[in-house]
């Protein structure tokens, strides 16, 4: 991150068990699997129109994994887990870098709601 391209270019790590509710990051990304396996299930909603609740649906999974990878466009949805066996290690390749991000939208099937993380705040994802 950071220099004079705009792209966000990352390695996420992560344990198993770790998982991410569904969510929309609002820009294109790409993610290949460098080691481990994750998870990757995409939804959609039910109602495009709908600016309020999660009334989604899961269209299709895969896992990720050495050897594979996945593009999403900006208003994709999706959801993670890594799977046992290691931690997972993915290449992420963002519109973006953390710090502008636009607003990431999670739903939250349990609750019938969604939630806006403001914009930018991946900043907090660098600690600073």
């Amino acid at each position: 991150e950071g220099g004079d391209t705009p792209y966000g270019l990352y390695v996420n790590v992560t344990q198993p068990g770790k998982e991410a509710s569904p969510h929309c990051h609002g820009l294109w990304s790409l993610s290949a699997g460098l080691s481990g396996k994750e998870l990757q299930r995409f939804w959609r909603l039910k109602d495009p129109a709908s600016t309020r609740g999660a009334d989604i649906e899961e269209t299709s999974a895969m896992t990720l994994q050495a050897g594979t990878a996945q593009v999403m466009e900006s208003h994709d949805i999706h959801s993670s887990l890594t799977l046992d066996g290691g931690e997972a290690r993915v290449l992420l390749l963002f519109a973006r870098p953390f710090a502008e991000f636009p607003r990431v939208v999670f739903f939250h099937q349990q609750w019938g709601t969604r939630r806006n993380l403001p914009q930018g705040a991946g900043r907090t994802l660098r600690g600073g």
